[in-house]
């Protein structure tokens, strides 16, 4: 091992790709932080998964971003949590997408929220649904608004009603109508109040019906009228007797002829005449739909 101590960068820089994957673990733990530096990108591609796993956190901390990016998939897939918390904001924004999929739920749960926040929008849309679903709410919440702009309906399908109740309203504004969309109903229904305030109209019809549904009086008293005068027919028509029967009458006034039309008539039977004021309240189901 003081053989490879010995070694000068230059002939540390001089290793192929074939000489570092046959390091064992002995080996690659007598390279100081000053030869991982030295390594070369085509070196660092022999690197095996079991070989990054024996690199110190200081040694894989000496890696460059560009050393980081060479590693295959395969070897990154060794990186482990002590390795990750101690990689600069720096190395993490020049990890590519490819690079940062192949991390383990364990590794990229163990960035901090300042690490996290630092890695590239357009490098994000590596991690999976699983990556997201696993993170801490403080975690998830540490994503900027760039950040959730850029993740794709397949990722966002993995967030959960935690991380989503802990969204700052920023980053919410950040969401467009079909990521919204994209949310699963336990996701979308976690909205807090002040959230669905906070969104716009053109946010709030990317709210499923079944979604919809699954609000309750606080976070439809939150609602505007202008909000809620811009729910689609094709929304509303998920809303069950429970929901209705939960609306104020100043909501149910906010909502427009035909949005009350959209109602099924189980939906319209839970409405009460304090809730249309001089309007008669259906006698039956198969009478409560009708044209208003």
């Amino acid at each position: 091992m003081r053989q490879i101590a010995s070694l000068s960068s230059t002939q540390i820089g001089s290793l192929t790709g074939a000489q570092l994957g046959a390091f064992d673990e002995a080996a690659l733990g007598a390279l100081g932080v000053d030869q991982m530096a030295a390594l070369s990108v085509t070196a660092l591609r022999g690197l095996a998964s079991t070989g990054v796993t024996a690199l110190s956190v200081n040694q894989l901390a000496a890696l460059t971003g560009p050393q980081l990016a060479a590693l295959t998939p395969q070897a990154l897939a060794g990186v482990t949590e002590d390795q990750i918390a101690g990689l600069s904001t720096t190395q993490l924004r020049a990890l590519p997408p490819l690079l940062l999929s192949t991390l383990t739920t364990t590794a990229v749960d163990a960035l901090s929220t300042v690490q996290l926040a630092s890695i590239a929008a357009t490098a994000i849309v590596g991690l999976t649904a699983t990556h997201l679903g696993a993170m801490s709410s403080t975690l998830s919440a540490a994503l900027t608004a760039e950040q959730l702009a850029a993740l794709t309906s397949s990722q966002l399908r993995g967030l959960n009603g935690s991380q989503v109740g802990a969204f700052s309203t920023t980053q919410l504004d950040a969401f467009a109508s079909t990521q919204i969309a994209a949310l699963t109903t336990t996701a979308a229904a976690a909205l807090t109040p002040a959230q669905l305030a906070s969104l716009s109209t053109v946010q709030l019809r990317g709210l499923t019906s079944p979604a919809l549904a699954q609000l309750g009086p606080a976070q439809f008293a939150a609602l505007s009228n202008a909000q809620l005068g811009a729910f689609t027919e094709t929304q509303l028509v998920g809303l069950t007797s429970t929901n209705t029967s939960q609306l104020t009458a100043t909501e149910i006034a906010a909502l427009l002829p035909t949005q009350l039309g959209a109602l099924t008539a189980l939906a319209v039977a839970g409405l009460s005449e304090d809730q249309l004021p001089g309007l008669p309240r259906p006698r039956s189901p198969d009478s409560a739909r009708r044209s208003w």
